[in-house]
């Protein structure tokens, strides 16, 4: 190949390489969307740019490579400072030209290297180091050298971010969501690539989904139209934008919650204590009541316990002893397996047993008790 490079009289030197990723920032919004003249325009203004800032350095060569520039960088000496600080000012100076233009690049330094035969996995490594775009932020110089040793970071698993998730929204805490999303983030922003921040967000956005449903809440209540929530995900630049946005999305979706509790108040207790009224002869269990209501059962408990100081099971024996006092104490005079049978208990042992350790009597007391 060198050979070849000589036969086009393309100048580069034998010891030292080093190769420049160039790449548009916000590709997909800046380039992909404009027509295939346009995207030529910009890619000939960008490359003009180029060749007016190395057009007085030797052992320099530009390529084109679909979607990105790259420049080959050699040296005539084994020296890897110096072609490192000739990259250095080189990036800078093309950032900075295309920045007056309103034209946003970030650019990947690959290590030096002495072995011409290995500047395609070279150009990969820049290529790599762009990648971290997303954590650094755009217009950067990311040279692979730094980032090519950070550890990874640990998966999380769907159920403790679905937990979490769960007690944010139920607190109705803006100040525990952007503390979870703070903590959360302070494991990527060093390391993580764009597809597992993206998938982790993707993971939590579905928790969220999953932790609203039990509210009777969906995305298109709260934002309009939930396809919103996924195309913006999908369309950051940086880590930055993403943290922003996730900790929008939960906020917006407390807010939410807080308004429909506050609009709901004791409009959802009396729809509870009406169903029980109506159903407490039939075997109601807390489930029941929250399916015929739309609800999670867990939330429903939970926001009534918060409302009432009481659990809903507590409230169903509550009426029903209440109902089964006046039925022992009825002219008509009921048996006390059928009393049973009318409140909802068809084991009459049980009936009997909570009845005591309700009212501290046994029905035939109560009964007594009265008549007196």
């Amino acid at each position: 190949m060198l050979e070849r490079m000589e036969y086009f009289e393309l100048t580069i030197y034998k010891c030292c390489y080093l190769i420049l990723a160039i790449e548009f920032d916000d590709y997909d919004n800046v380039v992909s969307q404009k027509d295939f003249e346009q995207q030529e325009i910009l890619y000939m203004h960008l490359q003009q740019s180029i060749n007016h800032i190395i057009s007085n350095q030797s052992g320099i060569i530009d390529v084109r490579m679909d979607r990105d520039f790259a420049l080959l960088l050699s040296s005539d000496n084994e020296n890897e400072v110096n072609i490192l600080e000739e990259a250095y000012s080189i990036g800078d100076r093309i950032i900075e030209t295309l920045s007056k233009n309103s034209i946003s690049i970030s650019i990947g330094i690959s290590e030096v290297t002495c072995d011409f035969e290995q500047i395609g996995e070279t150009f990969l490594h820049a290529l790599d180091a762009l990648k971290y775009k997303f954590n650094l932020g755009t217009k950067q110089l990311i040279n692979y050298e730094d980032i090519k040793n950070i550890k990874k970071i640990e998966s999380l698993e769907l159920t403790d971010i679905q937990t979490k998730i769960n007690e944010i929204l139920l607190s109705g805490n803006e100040g525990l969501a952007s503390q979870f999303v703070i903590k959360l983030f302070e494991g990527f922003e060093a390391s993580a690539s764009k597809k597992v921040v993206r998938n982790t967000c993707f993971m939590i956005i579905m928790c969220i989904q999953n932790a609203i449903n039990e509210f009777s809440i969906t995305f298109e209540d709260i934002f309009g139209k939930e396809e919103l929530i996924w195309e913006k995900l999908m369309k950051f630049e940086t880590i930055y934008d993403v943290k922003m946005w996730l900790r929008n999305v939960i906020c917006f979706t407390i807010n939410y919650i807080n308004k429909k509790k506050e609009r709901r108040g004791h409009q959802l207790t009396d729809e509870i204590a009406c169903y029980i009224e109506e159903h407490y002869r039939e075997p109601i269990t807390v489930n029941s009541i929250a399916q015929a209501l739309f609800y999670n059962a867990n939330y429903l408990n939970n926001y009534y316990k918060a409302e009432t100081d009481t659990t809903i099971l507590d409230y169903l024996t509550q009426v029903r002893m209440n109902k089964a006092k006046k039925l022992i104490t009825h002219k008509d005079n009921y048996r006390i397996q059928d009393i049973s049978l009318m409140v909802g208990y068809k084991n009459e042992a049980y009936f009997r047993t909570l009845f005591k350790r309700w009212t501290g009597l046994s029905p035939k007391e109560y009964k007594l008790a009265a008549s007196k």
